[in-house]
Order: structure tokens, then C-alpha cells, then sequence
């Protein structure tokens, strides 16, 4: 029985480790883009103030996206919270890697550029997959959110699609440094 308490105790450690690293991650990556909206709304309100409406248009554009993008990683967080909490449902259908695929660029382009980094598609796949459209989604997310952290300014990251038989690759891939070979094991 004190072996499985201490065995119990390692999990629930390691699990909250897990959570903190989880809130860390997220609460880093909810900066650029209220930063972003915050920014540009204050650039909006005082052209409006002073009836300047040039670039309204653009800074409405900044203040969307980067609204989209916090949304996003506030959808993963929650979808993260479900799956340890065993909540996590799979629900498969068709799904539209390419548009997929655009979404997501579109969803991080502004933080990428804000960082001099571009996103390029490659999808040349078009029709549907059978997969969880929510977990496709996340994963597409993680990736890019990823490469825009750990690549430096002039960087790429590329979303492709390539068929190969009854299956579709995607690769999502960053010009960064990449993981070492010791974190790889990991």
C-alpha cells in the first residue's frame, strides 16, 4: 500500500508539473497577441478620436487576427484540460486538411511577420481525410505556434501535403535550429 501511495504521489507530481508547464506555455503565448490587440486598438482609437482613418482598415485586420489567434490557444488549453480530465472525445469525419492547413497560416501569419518569419502552404491535396477535425487542428496549431517560437527572425515555416497512396502526408516543418538529438529520446 506505500508503495502504491508513493507511486500515486509520483504520477500526481509529475501531472501538475505537466499543468504548470501547460499554464507557463499558454500564458507566455496569450502575450503576443493581446499585446498585438491592445496595441493597435490603441493606435484605432486615437485615429478615430482625431478622424484619421488612414490604416483603420489594416489595424481592424491586426486587432481580428490576433483576436482569432488568442481564441486558438485558448481552445487548446481547454482541449488539453479535457483530455486529462479523460473528457476528450474522438470524433472523426471528413475534414479539409487544405483549408485546414490556410486556417492556421492565416490564424499565426501576423505573429510570424511580427517576427520576420514567413509561412508558405504546399497543399496540393485537394479533397478530405477521415480524422477528428479538433485534434487535427490542435496538433497543426501546436506545430506552427512551435516553429514561430524556436525560429529565428528570416525564417520559414511550411505547411505541405503530399499523397502517397490511399494516404496523405502533411508535414509541418520550421527552418529553426531543430530539436538535439538528446531531446529527441525525450
Amino acid at each position: 500500500a506505500e508503495k502504491a501511495l508513493r507511486e500515486s504521489e509520483t504520477r500526481l507530481s509529475e501531472m501538475n508539473a505537466a499543468k504548470d508547464r501547460i499554464f507557463s506555455i499558454i500564458g507566455h503565448d496569450l502575450r503576443s497577441p493581446f499585446n498585438s490587440i491592445i496595441g493597435f486598438s490603441d493606435l484605432l482609437l486615437e485615429q478615430v478620436k482625431s478622424k484619421d482613418y488612414t490604416g483603420v482598415e489594416e489595424y481592424a485586420g491586426i486587432i481580428q487576427r490576433s483576436s482569432l489567434q488568442a481564441m486558438e490557444l485558448l481552445t487548446n488549453l481547454l482541449e488539453w484540460s479535457r483530455s486529462q480530465t479523460g473528457k476528450f472525445r474522438f470524433d472523426p469525419g471528413q475534414v479539409h486538411i487544405n483549408q485546414m492547413a490556410s486556417d492556421v497560416a492565416g490564424t499565426f501569419r501576423e505573429t510570424a511577420r511580427q517576427k520576420g518569419l514567413n509561412i508558405a502552404l504546399n497543399c496540393d491535396f485537394e479533397g478530405v481525410v477521415y480524422a477528428d477535425q479538433y485534434m487535427i487542428g490542435t496538433v497543426f496549431r501546436n506545430l506552427v505556434s512551435n516553429g514561430i517560437k524556436f525560429t529565428k527572425p528570416g525564417g520559414q515555416i511550411t505547411i505541405g501535403t503530399e499523397r502517397s497512396g490511399a494516404w496523405l502526408n502533411v508535414r509541418i516543418a520550421d527552418s529553426g535550429l531543430g530539436i538535439s538529438e538528446e531531446d529527441q529520446a525525450k
